[in-house]
Formats: structure tokens, sequence, C-alpha cells
């Protein structure tokens, strides 16, 4: 009987991936949650020129630590777009890395 050459892909534990991590905003209404005003983008502040979408998503409610979160797909200055959100429960920006 041959033995076969292939390695173990797969291992016990689920790994996740695409994990949120924080970013720096700049609010229109400093120290209060409101639109987002700059977003720290490759070593500098760039100004939102549009705000293209804005959804909320509530989900896992059922668990000790829910999702609640306000996305926001933005334009910014040099025509750059980018989703983050705000996570409600916690009060922190994020943006999903790709």
């Amino acid at each position: 009987m041959e033995q076969t050459s292939r390695k173990k892909i797969w291992t016990d534990g689920l790994r996740p991936i695409n994990q949120p991590v924080p970013i720096r905003i700049k609010t229109s209404k400093p120290n209060i949650p409101s639109l987002p005003a700059q977003v720290f983008v490759k070593n500098r502040y760039l100004a939102v020129v549009h705000i293209s979408e804005i959804w909320h998503v509530m989900d896992e409610w059922w668990k000790p630590k829910p999702i609640d979160r306000v996305y926001f797909h933005l334009v910014l200055e040099r025509d750059l777009s980018i989703s983050i959100f705000f996570e409600r429960n916690t009060g922190q920006w994020k943006i999903q890395q790709r």
C-alpha cells in the first residue's frame, strides 16, 4: 500500500480572517458619536468628500456581546473610497481589512 504525500492542511482550531482593525476618525462633532469628517489614511487625515451610503447592522443579539454597528461607505479626497464602521457597543471606529 502506498503512502500519501499529502500534507495536512486543516488544523483542529478555526482561525478568524479579515478581522476589523481600529482606525482614526475625526467626526463632524468632536466627543460625540456623529458623522465621520476626516479619516486617517496613508499617514495623514483625508477629508470625507461624500458619504455614499449608511447602514446599521444588529446581529447575534442572543450572545453576550451582540454586534451593533453603523457602517459608512465614504468617498475621500484624492478619490479614495472606503467602508468603515462605528462599533456602538465599544465606541470605536474600525475598518475591515482586505
